[in-house]
């Protein structure tokens, strides 16, 4: 009897599987699994997976396909989850040859999440162009980007602009600021089918500042009452009066300890740096204009001193009049003065034209306390030459895969980057120099991160002036290529360094051959870089260089160029993306 119940029960447990199989769920296992891992689709009820079928995995917005093995009688499915799938909670679908859909069930993807969605740049004017990435592709044709001011409400204050233009794949938004956009303040931008809808994603913020075209400066100081006088003027040429020597800003002298200075125009505290004996502020005030203020105590090992004396700190928004320091003066009352320059693009440029009448009015009644017959400017505002290409020829290239940008959240290739990397069709292709200028240096090195060996070139462009020696602080661009075979081999990296067909100390012209770069790794490219304050001839300045977008120095073609390489891997993508 009790090997009757046995049999019995082994019977009822075989029927149960069997039936299972012929009757069993759709389903996916597993549910959850980090990217990289196999998974299994079963559909043993209807055996919709017919071959052909793809796994369609679903996370907001974005599809991701996934090919997979169908077995008679189309039961099952086998695949394997992408490498670079995002974590994330996915809703699975079976995709039939004609296009015909079935849920299958939620899978779970182990790891970091997408990156948050983006606008870039995040501060400009009316008219200007912007970008909003969703790596989640969330965004729809027909969207708007409704600008609000804030504390506004978007569905009654919002303004939109019809130039607004969605990818394919929904991913990327690009369009231009609207004009009826509240310029000065912080605004937001919410993307929405309609301006009463609610946002696709939470909404992102964006500084419209007041035109890119007319800067409207008032004083750098708050009270003219506490300036004393204004020394040093804007001097693009040496052999201008009354000075003599170039000078890229106005010098302004205060009247005691302490005395205030406020933001010129309204925009965003980009960088500070403090030095031994000053402390140094970078004001955006649009994507044309920044103004910059040098706070020079003149005594040493005082820049701390004057740095507790700064009211701002980085990537903080300010108004136009907001205090943004007070000068440290204790330790040398004479000497100490505030330096306040000017920059069009990051070209240091004479000031006058931007400042309102009020403005000019007392700065040039603080000139004339000096002398009476002083200008605020001498010289022409000097442009460099438009940068040519890296490159020799762009057919010699095959794309460009990650551009500048400042911030890792806000790229669509996701990583801080301080130039553009280009990546050629085949071996020892030829690169030029953008500019004219000096080869500062020529350096063979192994690379930190990931051993490789590689070679920089850094040229310093011609100057502004003929002779730097004179003094003053007109600092020239400079641009730099790593030429790197992506090997580990130090004869890899001897092979490029002959290859480099420039020395140290060598003048060259604008499309110059410098080098060709020798190919060993797949991922063999030049990096190329523009920077801000050369670190070799001003050195004694102590200055960082500053990356800096190189897009609007590229002439029309360069730019053309470039653009039309990094659209091959991105192809909605800005060549700079800024914080």
């Amino acid at each position: 009897m009790k090997t009757r119940v046995i049999i019995n029960l082994f019977v009822v447990l075989v029927f149960s599987a069997l039936a299972g199989v012929a009757y069993g769920v759709t389903k996916i296992a597993p549910t959850q699994a980090e990217a990289g891992h196999p998974f299994t689709i079963i559909d043993t009820p209807k055996r919709r997976l017919i071959g052909g079928s793809v796994a369609v995995f679903k996370l907001g917005g974005l599809e991701v396909l996934l090919s997979g093995r169908t077995r008679k009688p189309y039961n099952t499915m086998q695949g394997r989850l992408a490498p670079d799938m995002f974590g994330g909670e996915y809703t699975v679908f079976v995709r039939q040859p004609d296009g015909t859909e079935f849920e299958i069930g939620l899978f779970t993807v182990l790891g970091p999440t997408a990156p948050p969605p983006s606008i870039a740049p995040d501060i400009g004017a009316p008219g200007d162009a912007f970008t909003i990435n969703d790596p989640l592709a969330r965004m729809q044709s027909g969207d708007l980007a409704v600008f609000y001011a804030e504390g506004t409400d978007p569905a009654i204050d919002g303004v939109s602009d019809d130039s607004v233009v969605v990818s394919p794949d929904g991913t990327s938004l690009s369009g231009n600021v609207p004009a009826g956009a509240a310029q000065g303040v912080q605004n937001f931008v919410s993307v929405r089918p309609d301006t009463t809808a609610d946002s696709r994603f939470g909404d992102l913020g964006f500084f419209v500042t007041v035109g890119s075209d007319v800067a409207n400066l008032i004083t750098p100081y708050v009270n003219e009452s506490d300036m004393s006088h204004i020394f040093d003027v804007f001097s693009s040429d040496i052999s201008s009066p009354p000075r003599f020597f170039v000078h890229d800003g106005i010098d302004i002298y205060p009247q005691g300890d302490l005395k205030s200075f406020q933001a010129a125009c309204s925009g965003r505290v980009q960088k500070i740096y403090t030095f031994d004996d000053q402390v140094t502020i970078f004001i955006a005030c649009n994507s044309t204009y920044t103004i910059d203020y040098n706070f020079e105590s003149q005594a040493p090992q005082t820049g701390q001193t004057q740095l507790a004396n700064i009211m701002v700190v980085e990537d903080q928004i300010v108004s136009q009049g907001e205090i943004i320091g007070y000068l440290y003066a204790a330790a040398n009352p004479t000497a100490a003065h505030v330096h306040f320059t000017f920059y069009k693009n990051w070209i240091p440029s004479c000031p006058e034209p931007y400042f309102d009448q009020a403005a000019r009015d007392s700065i040039l009644k603080l000139i004339h306390e000096t002398d009476p017959n002083i200008n605020m400017c001498y010289g022409p505002n000097v442009t460099p030459p438009a940068l040519a290409t890296p490159y020799l020829n762009e057919f010699d290239m095959s794309e460009i895969n990650a551009g500048f940008s400042s911030d890792n959240s806000i790229s669509p290739w996701g990583f801080v980057h301080d130039g553009i990397d280009i990546f050629p069709q085949g071996d020892l292709k030829p690169f030029q120099a953008a500019c004219s200028g000096v080869v500062d240096s020529v350096e063979l090195r192994q690379a930190s991160v990931d051993s490789n060996w590689q070679v920089e070139v850094l040229i310093q462009c011609d100057d502004y002036v003929s002779d730097p020696a004179m003094g003053g602080y007109f600092i020239p661009f400079s641009v730099n290529y790593i030429f790197e075979p992506m090997s580990d081999n130090q004869m890899d990296g001897q092979t490029q360094l002959l290859n480099i067909m420039v020395a140290e100390g060598q003048n060259v012209t604008q499309r110059d051959i410098i080098g060709n770069l020798v190919v060993v790794g797949e991922e063999a490219h030049v990096h190329f870089g523009l920077v801000q304050f050369g670190s070799s001839t001003f050195s004694a300045l102590g200055i960082t260089s500053i990356p800096l977008c190189p897009e609007p120095h590229f002439s029309t073609e360069g730019k053309d160029s470039i653009l039309k390489l990094l659209h091959v891997v991105w192809p909605s993508a800005s060549m700079c993306y800024q914080d």
